[in-house]
């Protein structure tokens, strides 16, 4: 296990951006299996980098059949327990996959006349440059920066795991992260990105140790 944890670490390296955080028109989080993702949105709101807190998401590979409500209803309960007024909330609960996350709620907000020229994009740590290659892509206007959960490596392992998810289903979504980076970018859903051979490497190593059960194809 020590070799495979070695692995994901660059995969996790190369995936997290780590961007500095400014403020913007709007938080949005990305709806997903882990809530750390909504407590990350809910404490930026709470320090103020952005007047409006969005929740997109309806159920998707994990969470269906699993959670009774959508992500985005999930997450949203989260913050309006966290004491955040609902005004300041916008909830879209039909998307199942992050490409809809950006299209219904972009078209969400122009329904609404609201003006956006500056996200900060919060999911889980590994989807970093993932959800900002594909906001790139999608909504090329407006100015993005991207966060998540405030954990290392290890530590976050550790929180997935108080939350039902094995090490291994955590690594296995990461190798299947690492793939998308590459094919999406292939299929126009997001703007290519650098690919270090180290991290190439270590994604393949992943898949012949049998990491490969998020992997497409």
């Amino acid at each position: 296990m020590d070799r495979v944890n070695e692995l994901a670490r660059i995969l996790w390296d190369y995936l997290k951006l780590n961007h500095d955080m400014k403020k913007a028109d709007a938080i949005i989080v990305f709806g997903n299996h882990d809530v750390l993702t909504a407590v990350r949105g809910i404490e930026l709101y709470q320090d103020h980098f952005a007047p409006l807190l969005i929740f997109t998401g309806a159920l998707g590979r994990v969470t269906e059949g699993v959670w009774e409500e959508t992500e985005s209803q999930k997450f949203s309960k989260m913050a309006v327990s966290a004491g955040i007024d609902r005004k300041a909330i916008r909830i879209e609960d039909k998307s199942t996959n992050t490409g809809e996350n950006i299209i219904y709620t972009k078209r969400m907000l122009a329904e609404e006349n609201l003006p956006i020229t500056s996200v900060i994009a919060v999911h889980k740590p590994y989807m970093e440059r993932r959800v900002y290659a594909a906001l790139r892509c999608l909504w090329p206007e407006i100015d993005v920066v991207v966060s998540s959960p405030q954990l290392s490596f290890a530590d976050y392992l550790k929180a997935l795991t108080l939350q039902g998810f094995s090490e291994r289903h955590t690594i296995e979504m990461m190798v299947g992260d690492f793939q998308r980076i590459d094919l999406y970018a292939k299929n126009g859903y997001q703007i290519p990105q650098p690919m270090p051979q180290c991290a190439e490497a270590a994604y393949h190593e992943l898949l012949r140790l049998g990491y490969n059960k998020y992997v497409i194809g």
